[in-house]
């Protein structure tokens, strides 16, 4: 980075004015670790027993590794809350999640379009299903497998605003195992499934560390 001083003297007093050139580190430029946080809409469906998509909240925070211009590692851990829609009502389950996404980014003059591929754990916490003809909630965390793995890919858009970067970006998730076990009840039955879900997020990262 250069700095310039300007000096003016006159009535008494003096001024000096420092003008920055090159990097100027609030911006981080040579950082290549951020922090990064998005909030989100999974959009779910049950495989092959599904009345629908339903729609429920998901938050998460994270780093970033700048590999390279073109390139990045990115690492979540979350909340994320899966609602799947049946015949007969609701199921709402509630998982913490990690992700793992490998990057692609094309930098441009002020934007930066990506695309990603990466995997996914959720490890489930609790569920029920609500019962769609009386209103009923039953609690059917038994009806869950305790963790569930998958696949996901999808594409955004990046932004730099003073201090930070904002991102929006639209991903598909495929689970790879069934997140559902097989349950025969009086109130409920179901086929072991995986889920499949469409996740729109809105988020920010920092710049914090250079490696």
């Amino acid at each position: 980075m250069l700095l310039y001083a300007l000096r003016y003297s006159g009535f008494g007093f003096s001024l000096i004015v420092v003008i920055f050139a090159g990097a100027n580190p609030l911006f981080a430029d040579d950082k290549n670790v951020f922090a990064l946080g998005r909030v989100g809409l999974n959009i779910s469906e049950l495989s092959g027993q599904g009345d629908g998509f339903g729609v429920s909240p998901e938050l998460s925070i994270g780093g970033e590794y700048l590999a390279h211009r073109y390139f990045a590692i990115d690492l979540y851990l979350g909340y994320l809350q899966a609602r799947l829609p049946l015949a007969t009502g609701l199921i709402r389950a509630d998982f913490f999640k990690s992700a793992l996404y490998f990057v692609g980014r094309y930098p441009m003059k002020i934007f930066i379009p990506y695309v990603f591929l990466g995997g996914y754990a959720n490890v489930h916490f609790s569920s029920e299903y609500e019962e769609a003809s009386t209103g009923t909630i039953y609690d059917r965390a038994s009806s869950f497998n305790p963790a569930h793995f998958g696949l996901s890919g999808g594409l955004g858009l990046q932004m730099h605003i003073w201090l930070i970067d904002v991102f929006a970006d639209v991903m598909y998730s495929w689970g790879i195992n069934n997140s559902i076990k097989e349950v025969q009840s009086s109130i409920l039955t179901l086929q072991p499934a995986p889920d499949y879900s469409v996740q729109i997020y809105l988020g920010a990262k920092y710049a914090v560390y250079k490696i």
